[in-house]
């Protein structure tokens, strides 16, 4: 009976122990289980600072070549400025110039007006003459052509006859 109840106090120590390691497994997988969901938590959290490093990076891109456009387009800005600066300035000069030949002695107007009539007529009469001139060298030129090929067959008659007088039967 003494080996029985040791016995069954080593059953019970047995089955303590086997309950405290339950108790033990059951914290480790509860542990096991909360690091895994850490773990995916983590991942999940990497994998949106990722994304968001991303979009970071993208987004600093964009505004770089926002700045770059915004640059340019103040320069282009300036240069247009610079531009309509130098329009007005060449309006300027041009309504004082005129204005200067609006206010000429009515002379010098009337001679210049003169003198544009002479050449107009001048220039009218040059290009009759050149016209002349183009419609004469045509002609001359089909004459030369006629009177080359005409040559040219009077000599291949001329050196036949010749040919043909320096044989002995002839």
């Amino acid at each position: 009976m003494a080996e029985r109840r040791e016995l069954e106090q080593k059953v019970r120590a047995a089955r303590e122990e086997a309950t405290e390691a339950l108790a033990h497994l059951e914290e480790d997988t509860n542990a096991a289980t909360a690091v895994h969901e850490t773990g995916e938590a983590t991942l999940q959290a990497h994998g949106e600072l990722k994304r968001s490093i991303d979009d970071f990076s993208s987004q600093q891109l964009e505004d770089r070549a926002r700045r770059e456009e915004e640059a340019r387009l103040v320069g282009s800005n300036e240069e247009v400025k610079a531009l309509r600066l130098q329009n007005d300035e060449l309006r300027t000069e041009m309504a004082a110039l005129t204005n200067q030949l609006t206010h000429r002695e009515p002379h010098t107007v009337k001679m210049l007006r003169l003198r544009l009539r002479e050449m107009n007529s001048t220039l009218g009469q040059l290009e009759a003459e050149r016209s002349s001139l183009v419609r004469r060298a045509t002609g001359a030129e089909e004459q030369l052509s006629e009177l080359q090929a005409a040559m040219a067959r009077n000599m291949a008659k001329y050196q036949k006859e010749i040919l043909r007088l320096r044989q002995p039967n002839g």
